[in-house]
């Protein structure tokens, strides 16, 4: 079975560490959780265009995880971390 590598933005980075540190390393446990398999447990935006696509992962009740799925790379490419009530507005 192939397995993705995960690789978190500069911007997913500052995310995580405003967030207090159980939340986030649940978060960084739910993102370890997909690599095997991350079209399965993420939704993709509506907005986000057919050749870059954007997708969706959620970690429980509170949070969003926008990543991209680079197949040609095998790399889940981890753009930001919000809270629900956050998320989506830059999309």
């Amino acid at each position: 079975m192939t397995v993705f590598a995960l690789q978190y933005t500069d911007r997913a980075d500052r995310d995580l560490e405003k967030l207090e540190k159980p939340d986030a390393q649940r978060i960084i446990r739910a993102l370890d959780r997909i690599k095997e398999n991350p079209r399965e447990h993420v939704t993709k935006l509506k907005t986000s265009s057919a050749t870059s696509p954007i997708y969706s992962y959620h970690v429980g009740r509170r949070f969003r995880v926008l990543v991209q799925i680079l197949d040609d790379r095998l790399l889940v490419l981890v753009l930001e971390v919000h809270q629900r009530k956050t998320s989506y507005r830059d999309f």
